[in-house]
Formats: C-alpha cells, structure tokens, sequence
C-alpha cells in the first residue's frame, strides 16, 4: 500500500550508494529550477494534481524528498530541508504538519523516505538520525526503530522504508547493503 518516490529527478540508485559521479551530477539543480511541488499521475501516465510551492509555511516545501499514499488516500510527503513529513488529503489540502528540526524524540533532522501501514501508521528515514521514526495517523509519535531493533551489530543507515498488506515493515539498510523485514 502506497508508494515511495523521490521526486527530484529519476536517477540510479545504484549510483547514488557508489557515488558514481555522472548519477551525483543528475542530482544537481539551480534554484532557477524551482518552484518545488508536487505533481500526481494516474497509472495511465495523465496529470492528475498538483499543489505545493517553495517556502516553509503549509503546504510549501524546501526539497521534497519522499511520497507514500496511505490506505485512506492521505499523501505523505519528506520535506527533507524544512525538516518535517507533511500530510494531504488526496485532493491536495494541508491536514497537518509532523516534526520540527531538532535531535529529539519526535524530531526529525533530514526526513527523506515515507511509508504508509495499512492502519495508517506514518514511517519516516531520517538519513542524518539514522533511524526510522513511526506516527499515527494523526501524527503522535508511536515508537523509533533503530539499530538495535534489527539485530545487527552493523551501523544501521536507513535508506527507504515500506510496508506491505500483511503489515510487514522493510526497511533497507545501506550500511549492511540488506532489506531488514520487521513485524
């Protein structure tokens, strides 16, 4: 259920993770390039929304990140420079706004990959944290998944995280070059 994207170009993730420098150069954009937004498309490739501009306020973003769409048609986007997750309707309106900067529980340094549970339950990677902070639906602050919830001694680098319908969480550990299922 739902889905991850980044939404600044489509590049290789395989090239990000061996810094290949032609896939780093694909990265780079000029502020002329902006305004950043969103922008929705159906499975037929037709426009279907879009909404966002660039700024700090609602519904305003400084380098969307990641996007999910939860069960009940919310949109989940990573604003990875304003340093918090903000959530839509599926028409595009602001509901709410998870997060500020900071180190804290319930803080978020650079949110960059969304999931969604079936029960709506909101997943974030923070890359800079290292650690993936899960919310309600309503935005509460449920619980951290860390190092140590995956069992390994290796650094745990979280770079995507997704849930299937059975409720699993996979979470992609850069550090240990592996896919960590949980639950």
């Amino acid at each position: 259920i739902g889905a991850d994207v980044v939404v600044t170009e489509f590049v290789s993730a395989d090239g990000i993770v061996k810094g290949n420098v032609r896939t780093k150069d694909y990265l780079r954009f000029d502020e002329e390039e902006r305004p950043i937004g969103v922008q929705i498309f159906g499975a037929d490739g037709a426009f279907k929304l879009s909404f966002g501009s660039r700024g700090q306020g609602d519904c305003q973003f400084y380098l969307p990140q990641g996007v999910a769409v939860g069960p009940d048609g919310m949109i989940v986007v990573a604003d990875k420079n304003n340093s918090r997750i903000q959530v839509f309707s599926g028409v595009g309106s602001h509901v709410r706004t998870i997060g500020s900067r900071g180190e804290g529980q319930e803080q978020l340094m650079q949110p960059c990959f969304v999931g969604v549970s079936t029960h709506g339950e909101i997943l974030l990677v923070d890359l800079e944290r290292h650690d993936v902070q899960v919310f309600s639906k309503d935005g509460v602050f449920l619980r951290l998944i860390g190092k140590d919830d995956i069992g390994t001694a290796d650094k745990f680098e979280p770079l995507g995280v997704c849930v299937d319908a059975e409720g699993h969480v996979f979470v992609c550990n850069i550090a240990a070059k592996n896919v960590v299922m949980l639950g």
